[in-house]
Formats: structure tokens, sequence, C-alpha cells
């Protein structure tokens, strides 16, 4: 069924208000300070280098989020979505963290230990840039491993990339309207208020991801360390 501007509009505004409650629930608790002494231990500085991680994502995960609530109260909707865009992939690599912590959980064994210590060297020290040592790995691959849980993240993903990048979902969908009668073009755009109800909406199943892997990550970051 066909939404209205109207019932569009009501929807965008109740996501919004939805989002920034997840947002402050997100910022509630705030990352710690991590001291990494020298002498550390391997298994001190694999847990430190775990909060790390989890922390920085988890700051640039809000901060992506607020300024794509901000940009739609601004009826802004290529910003939005490209902020919501960047949001599911910091999740992506928070998600991947878990699946990561998960695997060694499972199978405690020096090899495992060694595959997360690579896995959290190349996701906090990674470029993509060419001169430099440590090769970041491609989003696109760790949306793959997530989508064996999550199927539904490589469609958004994908959809959402059409609208961030000068595409004809980017330009002619969001800016244009065309007149069939007339033959005419206008810089107005009809689906306005659609593209920004998407944006509202995956936005706050991202957020709802994050809340839960971030939990999740936590939770087995003590069991192994108790263990």
């Amino acid at each position: 069924m066909q939404l209205t501007t109207n019932e569009l509009s009501e929807r965008v505004t109740a996501l919004i208000a939805e989002n920034k409650r997840k947002i402050a629930l997100i910022e509630s608790k705030p990352p710690k300070p991590v001291a990494m002494g020298l002498d550390a231990s391997p298994e001190y500085l694999r847990a430190a280098r775990i909060a790390l991680l989890r922390g920085a994502l988890r700051t640039r995960c809000s901060e992506l989020a607020q300024a794509s609530i901000d940009c739609l109260k601004a009826h802004q909707p290529a910003a939005a979505v490209t902020l919501v865009r960047a949001t599911i992939e910091s999740v992506v690599v928070l998600y991947d963290l878990k699946l990561k912590l998960a695997q060694l959980s499972a199978n405690r064994t020096l090899e495992g230990m060694e595959v997360l210590d690579e896995f959290l060297t190349t996701a906090l020290f990674g470029s993509r840039r060419n001169n430099l040592e440590r090769r970041a790995q491609n989003i696109l691959n760790r949306i793959e491993r997530v989508a064996k849980e999550i199927p539904a993240i490589e469609g958004v993903y994908d959809n959402l990339s059409e609208v961030a990048h000068p595409n004809s979902d980017g330009i002619v969908q969001l800016y244009l309207s065309h007149d069939e009668s007339t033959g005419h073009w206008s810089f107005s755009s009809v689906n306005l208020w659609n593209a920004l109800f998407v944006a509202a909406a995956n936005l706050s199943t991202t957020l709802d991801v994050l809340i839960n892997v971030d939990n999740a990550i936590r939770h087995i970051a003590n069991e192994l360390e108790s263990a």
C-alpha cells in the first residue's frame, strides 16, 4: 500500500524520536579509558584492543546516527542515507568482531587467538591507502560474512548505496520530477518523504543491531577473560 506524504511524514517524525532514544541509550554507557603498559601480557593486550575497538565503533556509530537525524530533520535525503550507510558499515565491523570472539569462545586455541589478534590489529590500524603496510579489509567482504546471520543486510546496503552514489536513485529520484503531459522536468522530487522514511527506518534497525551486538561482545569478552 502506497503511503501518503502526510503518513510518511508522521512515520519519519516517530522514527526520529525513536532513534534519538536509542542513541541516548548507547551514549549512556560511554567507553572507559584503557591503559596499555609495555609489560602487559598478551591476554591483557588482547582484551584492551577489544575494548578500544568496541568503544571507538560505538562512539563512531552514535556520531553518524545523530548526524543522520540532523539531516532527516533538514529534509536532506542523500546526506541522511549516506550517513546511515556509513553507520551500517561501522556496525558490520562490530558484528565481525562478535563473530571472531564467538569462534574463539567455542574453540579456544592458539591459532584462534592469533586470528583474533590479526583481526584486531587490522581493524584498528589498517588502511586502504596503498602506501601503508597493513591493508584494511574490504567492507563488502565483512558484509558477506555478516549476511550469513543477517541475510537482509546485503540488499539493504546495496539499496542505500544506490542513493548514496550519484546514480539514478541518487540524482533523478531525489531531485527531479518529470511531467509526462508536458515533457517538462523540474527540480523537485515526489520521492523526498519516501527517501527520508527509508533512511529513518534503516537507521532504526541498524541501531537495534548495534545495541544487541554490543551486548553480545561484552558478554563473550567477559567469558574469555574469566576462562
